[in-house]
């Protein structure tokens, strides 16, 4: 990604090659929807760094002036300088936008990005490609990470074989078959540890280093033994052919951006496409036609030039942009990319390049090193006092940061489910007393959300709530249907049960019973209706034969995006919230036909209860997420405590007409 611009051969197309990278990359995250294998533009990325790391140390060890301080010294040069201004931009924009979890947050990765683990960082968080990782304004420096890994042995390991004369040959082939060979063996049973592992991806720049290990040593041996073997054979064809192997390895990477997608398994065998077509068109050389004319102009040279900078800067731009408003706007983001190219370009213009034409190395790089372990130390501290409390974003209103700008939910799991249910080791396991419970949640996290409302709301305090498991309540849809089968057996094992309640992320269909996308409102697949309603019918048969009432919470309306975004992020106050409402027929449209199957099954199970939570949410008019100007939300959909305690308060006044034997459980 930041390879070094240091070599005698330079060659303007590898520039254009990194032009085409970092804009896949820019424009996936810009556009996600558009380009959606953009993000193969990192696989470029680590076989252009191989090609011309690996290149530049071989010619040191030719030249006998190999020095691995020489080498740290130059990398740290190359390196260091815009990392760090970034890295202290995400830290002052951080302070004012941020809400406390996010700035802890911003503070971890921040230190993982001055140590170069944030690969490490991420892998014990979540995926790349999940929702959440949207928000992370330094989630790209995973890739930094792996380079960096990476050239922490490699030049270790080439000297070795220089001196021991070891054929370098073999090494690089052999670990980039194991590499490969594990990449493959993960990816489907463990895909994030496959994406940021180092050894997983190790194979990715050793292509780079095997291509110009073979243009330097078997291109060499070809020519002497006068043109026989297949070494001759396949350079001959390379050197014959230029302008095809450049348009066959384009094409690689044309398909790669255009056909691969967050939902394949990758890297795993998909990233050879963009890895072999990046390594082909490096093979083609600089006259082939398409990198002499398209590679080689004067824009795609200069926007290569900027690449590294332009990387780094691109993303933290875009979440924090995105972090800011509810819906972002297509000519907002262009401005941001906009902004992004600029700052990349004084980036480099006004301090990489004076920083790389230092003259005293020493001075420049012992600044460089102590300016960004200092940095990583203030993030390390950011993130251990939980995100600088005393901040005004914080302090000015304590109450929404309770609410959302903590990372914890505190009514998960608790010692006294556990007990209960010493075999369960799921996600939800949480009862309010040792009793036999009488009032059971059924369904997922949304059902779980309800829990802290109704366990502390006094008119419920003689219920023994209890909600464990996440089972979406008709059965046959989710991912999560594992556990229906364990909320079925504590309704057998436990004949106090009186009362249950279902809630969930309820799915949304067509007049035609498809099932669609809640907020796209386009058709998604299985399952449809009928099925839906059969799933659902069973549950309920099962719950009646048992003599519990059960009581179905009627779907909520659904945003896409976080609550965090209704509060004034620009401002320094956290109590500026905007309007974060929409209107009614938005509720309407996402519902409509699932509330009409719904109310049908009162006719087959006469005890069934409808309860329209929506109307904490909405009026005949609009919907809207705050209430006296706080969150009713956690994040884009789960109540926060808040939320919950309305929502409870709402359904016992709403129970003791429609529900009242609710009231009387002994």
């Amino acid at each position: 990604m930041a390879g070094d611009l240091t070599d005698t051969s330079y060659r303007p197309d590898i520039d254009g090659l990194r032009a085409v990278a970092v804009l896949l990359v820019v424009v996936y995250h810009a556009f996600p929807h558009h380009l959606p294998g953009g993000f193969v533009g990192v696989d470029i990325f680590f076989v252009i760094s191989g090609y011309l790391i690996t290149g530049l140390l071989l010619e040191d060890v030719r030249q006998r002036r190999f020095s691995i301080s020489g080498f740290y010294q130059r990398r740290i040069k190359r390196i260091f300088p815009a990392l760090i201004l970034v890295l202290v931009f995400c830290l002052v924009a951080g302070w004012w936008l941020s809400l406390l979890d996010e700035y802890a947050e911003i503070g971890k990765h921040v230190a993982a990005g001055a140590g170069f683990v944030s690969n490490l960082v991420l892998w014990q968080e979540r995926g790349y490609f999940d929702q959440q990782a949207e928000s992370k304004a330094l989630l790209h420096l995973w890739s930094l990470g792996i380079e960096e890994q990476f050239y922490l042995l490699w030049p270790l390991l080439l000297g070795w074989a220089a001196r021991r004369q070891q054929s370098l040959g073999r090494w690089i082939i052999g670990l980039m078959l194991v590499s490969f060979g594990l990449n493959l063996a993960l990816v489907y049973r463990d895909p994030v540890a496959t994406f940021y592992s180092p050894v997983t991806r190790l194979w990715e720049l050793l292509i780079g280093a095997a291509l110009v290990y073979w243009q330097r040593g078997l291109k060499a041996q070809a020519d002497s033994a006068g043109g026989h073997g297949n070494a001759a054979r396949l350079t001959r064809l390379v050197m014959d052919y230029p302008t095809a192997c450049s348009l066959f390895g384009g094409a690689l990477l044309v398909a790669a951006a255009l056909q691969m997608s967050p939902d394949k398994a990758f890297p795993g065998a998909w990233a050879l496409m963009p890895t072999l077509g990046a390594a082909l068109v490096i093979a083609a050389g600089p006259q082939a036609l398409a990198n002499r004319r398209l590679l080689s102009s004067r824009p795609a040279v200069a926007i290569g030039l900027i690449s590294f900078p332009l990387y780094l800067w691109h993303w933290p731009l875009l979440v924090f942009y995105r972090n800011s408003v509810e819906q972002a706007q297509t000519l907002s983001l262009l401005v941001v990319v906009a902004l992004s190219g600029l700052l990349a370009w004084a980036t480099f213009r006004w301090l990489e390049q004076p920083v790389r034409r230092a003259r005293r190395i020493r001075l420049p790089v012992t600044l460089l090193l102590v300016g960004c372990a200092a940095v990583g130390v203030i993030g390390f501290v950011i993130m251990k006092v939980d995100g600088v409390g005393l901040r005004a974003k914080v302090s000015n209103n304590p109450r929404v940061n309770s609410l959302i700008g903590t990372a914890k939910w505190e009514y998960s799991k608790n010692a006294v489910c556990s007990r209960g249910n010493p075999d369960y080791k799921g996600l939800f396991c949480i009862q309010s007393h040792e009793r036999p419970p009488t009032l059971l949640l059924l369904g997922n996290s949304y059902a779980n959300h309800l829990y802290p409302g109704l366990a502390n709301h006094p008119s419920l305090g003689r219920h023994v709530l209890l909600d464990i498991g996440t089972c979406e309540p008709s059965g046959v849809m989710g991912s999560d249907r594992s556990d229906c089968a364990v909320q079925d057996a504590v309704i057998r094992a436990n004949p106090s049960l009186r009362f249950a309640i279902l809630n969930s992320s309820w799915p949304t269909f067509d007049e035609s019973g498809r099932r669609l996308n809640t907020l796209t409102l386009q058709p998604v697949g299985s399952p449809s209706l009928p099925q839906y309603l059969d799933g659902l019918r069973r549950r309920l048969q099962m719950l009646t034969r048992h003599d519990i009432t059960p009581i179905i919470f009627l779907p909520k309306p659904e945003i896409a995006y976080n609550i965090r975004k209704c509060f004034g992020r620009v401002s320094a106050a956290a109590d500026q919230a905007q309007p974060c409402q929409h209107e009614r027929q938005v509720l309407d449209r996402q519902r409509e036909q699932l509330v009409k199957a719904l109310t049908t099954l009162t006719a087959d199970f006469p005890t069934l209860r409808l309860f329209d939570q929506s109307q904490l949410f909405c009026n005949q008019q609009r919907c809207n997420y705050l209430h006296d100007r706080l969150p009713l939300l956690r994040d884009n959909g789960h109540l926060s405590k808040y939320g919950s305690d309305l929502m409870a308060d709402r359904f016992v006044r709403w129970a003791r007409e429609a529900v009242p034997d609710l009231g009387n459980v002994p």
